[in-house]
């Protein structure tokens, strides 16, 4: 089979100045004691991925340091003649709903957001990308944060929110797994020779360590979420879509929505 490249053809320039193929080669990673491509989409467990792939590749060994990933996020990425010619390719999406709801709560909520995180921000039609002071944060809420996204073009997305179809490298994969079915995931991954190593207890970047509140909260800024997570709760995803949330979601997301219900039962999202 003849792999095609999803964005090979955005443009005619050579790919080595394709932005759209750059960004999605970037997030390839050659798994390369069994001749495969994995694309790793940030919010997507991905973490635990990385992590199993450096131990594939011979670099760790199970039980060293998850957070040695963090700084080689480049370092497996193959060459084109390896993309051309792996022999298996899969890739790790997840409920839009979900992920976006994480992205907030992990990376707008927590207080190290500010240098690290920028998040653009429109003025009168013109966007400007600068670190915005923490105070601004503190007063955002989810309905903001996705009102804010609606003005945006996709590019201007920081990573963790970019719409997750902006990183897959081809225009199809051999398989497709999904985070809320993970279990899948690792049965057919061992039958390929991959083992999944899970993170997430070590990394906490999930926020499956704390209490889950239900009720309304769409519009309670940052501030406050941030004193819930102190406490050792947080909302529930469910609880930060109200319809005019879910509706902005459906817009922003809608490319991702159709690419999840193509590969996964219905019920699996947040709302179906």
């Amino acid at each position: 089979m003849v792999r095609q490249f999803k964005y090979a053809k955005s443009t005619h320039a050579p790919l080595s100045k394709n932005a759209l193929h750059k960004f999605a080669a970037k997030h390839a990673i050659g798994l390369f004691n069994i001749a495969s491509v994995y694309t790793y989409i940030p919010k997507n467990v991905c973490s635990t991925f990385r992590y199993s792939a450096a131990i594939s590749n011979g670099v760790l060994r199970e039980g060293d340091d998850p957070n040695w990933i963090h700084k080689n996020n480049e370092t497996f990425n193959p060459t084109l003649e390896y993309l051309v010619t792996a022999a298996y390719t899969f890739t790790v999406l997840r409920c839009p709903y979900r992920r976006i709801a994480s992205a907030f709560l992990n990376k707008v909520v927590d207080t190290e957001i500010g240098p690290k995180y920028t998040l653009p921000i429109s003025f009168a039609g013109r966007v400007k990308r600068k670190v915005v002071k923490d105070e601004y944060y503190k007063d955002l809420s989810f309905k903001e944060f996705c009102k804010i996204l609606k003005g945006l073009e996709h590019a201007e997305f920081e990573k963790h929110w970019r719409p997750q179809t902006y990183f897959l490298l081809y225009e199809d994969y051999d398989d497709y797994f999904c985070v809320e079915d993970l279990g899948t995931a690792v049965v057919k991954l061992a039958e390929v020779g991959f083992a999944v190593h899970d993170t997430r207890k070590h990394l906490k970047h999930d926020t499956s360590h704390y209490e889950k509140a239900g009720g309304a909260f769409s519009e309670t800024n940052v501030g406050e979420i941030r004193e819930m997570k102190a406490g050792g709760s947080l909302p529930s995803y469910e609880s930060l879509f109200d319809d005019e949330t879910k509706a902005l979601i459906d817009g922003i997301y809608k490319d991702d929505l159709d690419l999840y219900d193509a590969h996964f039962a219905p019920d699996l999202k947040l709302f179906h």
